[in-house]
């Protein structure tokens, strides 16, 4: 008798670890289902499929991380947080569901605030504030990487006005890639609006050396150099606004110097002319002038601000007769100024002028 009850216990359980067995199995087979169907565009039959794999196992995790991207391509976010609530509730040290939760917590605002649903600023504020409690949460459970603290970066500059901690993340995001551009450019502008300017130069000079890098390696050409080059030129012109900021002319010649060299255009030229017309050589003042007007369409009203300034450069060199040729153009181009005074503008130059212009043989120069 014992000898029997214990057969009928033992093949008792071995059916329920099969029942078990063959309800995870069914379970994962619609999990596989639903996710092809998704692959296939197929959403709401995905999420059917999922319904399914969750009524068989309730704890089956990545069912509701599948489930919760499918309702959140149905534009069904309450539904898309719900099951990430549920997975929380499951394991509540899913640094991953905090942080996907995050996300989507923030979309439902965006979406509330546009439809009028949501417009009180004090429930603005309670919701995200749960926005960064839960990406609080993601970083403290282990989903460290760089999405997650420039998130956290982004909402802490853009919703807490918490610029010290939004440095912070940034610089956390950059360890995990030094090389990403966009977040050096980022944590530059905040540096820049700060007033640290030093560290704002560092990062700016890192994506220019990116740039140069990668020519010198010969690592890209063509079309996959562009953006590399774009980015590199945008820094540069940071960096000008960061010298001009920090009162380092020395270095804004540099900088002149090598976005010259990636975007030739009149306006460079005539940045590079006046800095060298107050603290470099005048020659290459002139040089620059010149290579303005070049450049500068004839009917452009800017064009007899050019010649002016021109003109100014020449009477520095004692060069009276090319000074009053371009003054004559000048004011011939813009009648506004009819009233410029070549001689005045040029003692004020002169006294504002780090060195002393010397006399020089210039006039088998290039003109226009």
């Amino acid at each position: 008798m014992t000898i029997t009850s214990d057969i009928l216990l033992k093949m008792l359980v071995l059916g329920l670890l099969c029942t078990s067995v063959a309800a995870q199995t069914s379970a994962e087979d619609h999990f596989d289902a639903g996710v092809a169907l998704v692959n296939k565009g197929e959403i709401s039959e995905a999420v059917a499929r999922f319904d399914q794999a969750i009524a068989i196992d309730p704890y089956f995790l990545e069912v509701y991380f599948a489930r919760s991207e499918a309702r959140t391509v149905l534009e069904d976010l309450p539904g898309a947080i719900g099951d990430l609530d549920r997975v929380i509730e499951l394991e509540r040290t899913s640094g991953r569901a905090y942080y996907r939760r995050a996300h989507l917590k923030d979309r439902l605002i965006a979406s509330d605030l546009a439809s009028g649903k949501l417009a009180e600023k004090d429930e603005i504020k309670r919701r995200r504030k749960e926005v960064l409690s839960d990406l609080n949460s993601a970083i403290a459970y282990g989903n460290t990487n760089k999405e997650t603290y420039l998130f956290r970066g982004d909402y802490y500059l853009e919703h807490f006005d918490n610029r010290t901690a939004a440095i912070d993340d940034l610089s956390k995001a950059i360890q995990y890639d030094p090389f990403d551009r966009d977040l050096l450019m980022k944590r530059a502008a905040i540096l820049q609006e700060d007033g640290e300017l030093e560290e704002a130069a560092k990062d700016l000079q890192n994506v220019v050396s990116q740039f140069d890098s990668v020519v010198s390696q010969g690592k890209s050409n063509g079309n996959g150099l562009e953006p590399i080059r774009a980015r590199s030129v945008e820094a540069l012109h940071e960096l000008l606004k960061v010298y001009e900021a920090n009162g380092q002319p020395d270095k804004i010649r540099p900088v002149l110097v090598r976005l010259l060299e990636l975007e030739p255009t009149a306006e460079l030229y005539m940045g590079l002319a006046r800095h060298d017309l107050i603290h470099g050589n005048i020659e290459d003042a002139l040089n620059a002038y010149t290579k303005a007007i070049g450049m500068t369409d004839a009917r452009d009203r800017s064009l007899g601000r050019i010649y002016a300034d021109r003109a100014i450069v020449y009477m520095l060199l004692e060069l009276r007769s090319e000074a009053e040729a371009d003054v004559a153009k000048a004011k011939q181009i813009d009648p506004k100024l009819k009233k410029f005074d070549v001689k005045k503008e040029a003692e004020s130059v002169s006294k504002r002028r780090r060195f002393k212009p010397k006399r020089a043989d210039v006039r088998n120069s290039e003109q226009n």
